[in-house]
């Protein structure tokens, strides 16, 4: 019994004179600020990601891009583009800047990661 309690209280010692004088108080420091600054990187690029979403105005295009979403996982056929220009002319007045709004909610479309995310983000920004 004894021997365990000197084999005990040595590693206690040699444990604590590491973490005080031999860096063991700066290798935990660096490795909880390594953990914030992932943490941080994580969340900068999730905001990253969706930045384009929250950045949208209009509620003209924010249907324009729930739109192109709407055939998950893949891109919309010629004929959904089609009929989804046939859309935005007809219903949203878009008459000029048809082309440029369109090539721009695909790009934001294609930030999105589905349509249950970018339909969350727009039904969030026009509640809050």
């Amino acid at each position: 019994m004894p021997i365990i309690v000197l084999v005990i209280s040595t590693l206690a010692f040699w444990g604590i004179y590491w973490f005080v004088r031999m860096g063991g108080v700066d290798h935990v420091r660096e490795a909880s600020a390594r953990r914030k600054d992932q943490e941080r990187r994580v969340k900068a690029r999730e905001s990253e990601q969706i930045a384009p979403l929250r950045a949208v105005d209009d509620p003209r295009d924010a249907a324009t891009i729930l739109m192109l979403l709407i055939p998950r996982g893949r891109d919309p056929t010629d004929k959904q583009i089609a009929v989804i220009q046939d859309a935005m002319h007809r219903v949203f007045g878009f008459d000029q800047d048809l082309n440029d709004r369109l090539t721009h909610a695909r790009f934001i479309a294609g930030r999105a990661q589905s349509f249950a995310q970018a339909a969350g983000l727009r039904i969030s920004s026009t509640i809050g």
